[in-house]
């Protein structure tokens, strides 16, 4: 009794060194952020509910001519502008994340008896470099899922009433993927057990409906997001940002698309399915948790179908995917070595990112861009923002919509000297900002005049 006790000492010594890890990742986040392009429009989006709007001065697709969001859902927004009453930043996202994190900490303790697992599935969260950078550029991944943890605390203790149902609502609210999941989830249950479906699902379907209701009042379309349009692109595209991109003309290309975006992640969700629902001797909580990873694998190919495969999509996957293999596959593993080997290994890799993150900005001769341009570009002129580094570009493009109400279109990702006088023509681009290595299109005098101020072109 007492061996274990020790050990357990050392355990809760080693999770703390964890924390004290994260604690200084997050410090040096705050030193040099990293925030994206998406964290900018959620910001923006923040503002524009304030003036009882959805409007962003940034177009981040090419298909329709809009100034209201088809971005994201509502309640991300909706909280930071909550946030903002106290203090206007979008600083606001990333200390908001913070909070949401301990607070997955604090409900991963909750729904597993087993702490060495808790330290487990908490050190491998911490290792998924895509999760970490989600939390300090202010994304909507972390609450999402906190709620999907807070869900199962819920319908694992039997509690299936009005929050169990609004948090599965709110979900759809925070990202659009997570409506295959609720709708999986639900449908699920109800096979399973009708015990676990009640009145109180008519605020889910409440909730859900939300997005499809304004799409369809604003764009007469029943479900418009901006990933929604990736549907029409006919391969090899897959980019939401291509200008005049291929359209699917019959089934043939449209089987072939799906088929080439989801073979890799499909045959593997197909596999990871059938392991899970081996077992026919399943307790309640044993078969709870394979509703939810079965619910979570299906909504993978739904995303996947997008053709994003970014490592982040999959860190709430890993959290219920490692959890039900620790309590129901491989009971046997010694848990207590993993969470030794997870704690140690989570915390070395957060103080090498920090540090990482601390030699590169410190070192870091990146061309830091001047706004004194702004004051060249009249009010209501779109601007077109390139960079060699296309991800700089849309940054800066967001980040000028969102502070400064410049109005910006995000740099097409086949954008070149045969197709920019089209582009710019048809979306009456006045401006031309570039951030560092200037096109030579750039040098055709008798379209793009030269400005005074650095850097900045107007459209002939």
């Amino acid at each position: 009794m007492m061996k274990k006790l020790l050990h357990f000492c050392k355990m809760k010594y080693f999770f703390h060194m964890q924390i004290l890890s994260l604690l200084i990742f997050f410090l040096v986040g705050f030193i040099y952020p990293s925030y994206s392009a998406d964290s900018w429009s959620y910001f923006e989006l923040s503002k524009s509910l304030h003036n009882f709007g959805y409007f962003t001065d940034n177009i981040r697709q090419y298909d329709i001519l809009t100034n209201k969001s088809i971005s994201f859902p509502f309640l991300y927004p909706i909280v930071l502008s909550i946030f903002s009453i106290f203090y206007y930043s979008i600083l606001n996202g990333y200390v908001f994340n913070i909070a949401v994190v301990f607070f997955i900490i604090f409900f991963l303790f909750k729904i597993d008896s087993n702490k060495y697992i808790s330290f487990i599935i908490i050190s491998v969260l911490f290792i998924n470099v895509g999760f970490l950078y989600e939390i300090i550029s202010a994304r909507t991944i972390p609450l999402t899922l906190l709620l999907m943890l807070v869900s199962f605390y819920l319908i694992k203790n039997n509690n299936t009433g009005f929050t169990f149902f609004f948090i599965l609502g709110g979900l759809c609210l925070i990202r659009f993927d997570m409506y295959p999941f609720v709708s999986i989830l639900l449908i699920q249950l109800f096979l399973y057990s009708k015990k676990f479906i009640n009145k109180y699902v008519l605020v889910t379907i409440l909730l859900m409906m939300c997005w499809p209701v304004y799409s369809f009042i604003n764009f007469d379309s029943i479900f418009l997001t901006e990933n929604s349009l990736l549907f029409k692109q006919s391969l090899p595209v897959v980019d939401v940002l291509y200008f005049n991109y291929p359209h699917i003309n019959n089934i043939y290309q449209l089987l072939e698309l799906i088929f080439d975006r989801t073979f890799i992640i499909s045959s593997f969700l197909i596999a990871f399915i059938m392991v899970i629902n081996i077992r026919n001797d399943k307790s309640d909580k044993e078969k709870l948790s394979s509703i939810y990873c079965n619910s979570i694998a299906l909504s993978l190919f739904f995303i996947s179908l997008t053709g994003y495969t970014d490592v982040r999509y999959y860190s709430i996957a890993g959290v219920f995917f490692v959890r039900h293999i620790l309590c129901y596959i491989f009971p046997q593993f010694n848990k207590k070595k993993l969470a030794t080997f997870f704690l140690i290994s989570a915390s070395v890799l957060l103080i090498l990112l920090s540090l990482a993150r601390v030699y590169k900005n410190f070192n870091s001769n990146q061309y830091a861009a001047n706004t004194n341009f702004l004051k060249c570009i009249s009010k209501g002129e779109l601007t077109l923002v390139i960079s060699k580094n296309k991800n700089e570009g849309r940054l800066l493009s967001s980040k000028l919509s969102a502070l400064y109400g410049v109005k910006t279109i995000m740099e097409p990702t086949n954008l070149s000297s045969l197709n920019v006088q089209d582009f710019i023509k048809r979306y009456n681009i006045k401006n031309i900002y570039y951030l560092n290595d200037k096109p030579t299109w750039l040098n055709n005098s008798d379209v793009y005049l030269e400005t005074s101020c650095n850097s900045l072109y107007q459209v002939n």
